[in-house]
Parts: structure tokens; C-alpha cells; sequence
């Protein structure tokens, strides 16, 4: 998921230098993210090393495949392609059944890969938002996403209410991490009432 977003900034550098074919085959790659994409769960899945997805299939395992993170949160990391995203769901209406389960379902997880509930996992509970871990930046654009599919007003009800629950001017007042000031420029970019989801 991760090269593949980084492969779509190689070709927008390239293609701003010029270079097209190299962009081409940048911008090819990017779309590698489909290669982890199941169908039969419409999210992403881990995948073996001939190519086979893992299984059993959690959804809710952090770790493994994902980094301090479960299926539900990096399934979203399509920022270059959302359009794409919603295609392989299946159109809006899949796509954002798919949004409100993250934030509907209970908080559970399953932290069997590290053997003990992460900082992130705890953070998540805490904040009570169903799977949504805002405390964890790869996730943190994920409410924009509804904007895409045509219902802004669902992407402003959770983004006020994470401006309003999870922020406060406070020596607690951040509800995870802050790696090179991103859970405070989600703040910044939100109260402004826009945001990046292809930084």
C-alpha cells in the first residue's frame, strides 16, 4: 500500500520533470495497491509470499500484514486513486457501508502479533469510535473519503466530532501519536475545513 503511494509521487516528480516514459511506469505501479485488495471482504489482505492471501483472514488482527494497524484502517490508504478504491468496492453505496462499519462496529481488536495491546490499540478503545483509530496517522483521512463517494454530510459529522472529543488544550489533549506534527495538522487542516488526502 505504502510503495504504491510512493510510486505515484515518483511519477508526478518525473512527469513535472518531463520524463514520461519513466512516469508511465510510475504511475503504472501505483496501481499495484489492487494486488492486495479481496474481493471476497472488500478490504485489503496480506498476502503469502506465492502470492496467496493469508489465511485465516481477521479482520481485526493489528500487526502481521499491517503495521500498528488492522485490515480496516489500511484499506484506506489508496490516496492517489480513491476513485479506483470505490471501484473495486463495488460503487458508492458499498464504499461507504464499508466507512460506516469502521466507525459503527465495536471497538474490539486483536492483538495476538505483538502478544500485548499496543499504545495504538488502547487509544483506539479509549476513544470509543468503533475501529476508527485516529490516534494513528494512517487512517487519520479516511473520514475525508466520504466527500468522494457523495455524502460530505457524514464526512462533517466525524470530523467534528474528532475536532471536538479527541482534542483539547490539555496536557492529554491529543489521543495518540504526534509523528512529525500529523495529528496536529489534521487539526489545523480540518478546523479550516479542508485536507489533503493526496498529501
Amino acid at each position: 500500500m505504502e510503495y504504491a503511494f510512493a510510486d505515484f509521487n515518483i511519477a508526478e516528480m518525473a512527469e513535472k520533470l518531463g520524463k514520461h516514459e519513466l512516469a508511465e511506469k510510475f504511475y503504472k505501479q501505483s496501481m499495484n495497491y489492487k494486488n492486495v485488495f479481496d474481493p471476497s471482504v472488500n478490504l485489503m489482505r496480506g498476502k503469502n509470499e506465492d502470492g496467496t492471501f493469508q489465511s485465516p483472514f481477521n479482520l481485526l488482527k493489528w500487526g502481521d500484514a499491517f503495521t500498528e494497524g488492522n485490515s480496516l484502517h489500511y484499506t484506506w490508504s489508496v490516496f492517489h486513486d480513491v476513485q479506483g478504491l470505490i471501484d473495486l468496492m463495488g460503487g458508492n453505496e458499498k464504499f461507504i457501508e464499508q466507512l460506516d462499519n469502521v466507525f459503527e462496529m465495536p471497538p474490539h481488536y486483536d492483538d495476538s502479533y505483538y502478544g500485548f495491546t499496543i499504545h495504538e490499540i488502547r487509544e483506539m478503545q479509549i476513544v470509543n469510535m468503533g475501529n476508527y483509530a485516529h490516534g494513528n496517522q494512517p487512517i487519520q483521512h479516511m473520514i475525508y473519503l466520504y466527500n468522494y463517494a457523495g455524502v460530505p454530510y457524514k464526512a462533517q459529522k466525524r470530523i467534528r466530532e474528532v475536532l471536538d472529543k479527541l482534542y483539547s488544550a490539555t496536557p492529554d489533549g491529543y489521543c495518540g501519536d504526534e509523528d512529525n506534527g500529523q495529528t496536529s495538522a489534521w487539526y489545523v487542516f480540518s478546523s479550516l475545513g479542508f485536507y489533503p488526502v493526496t498529501p
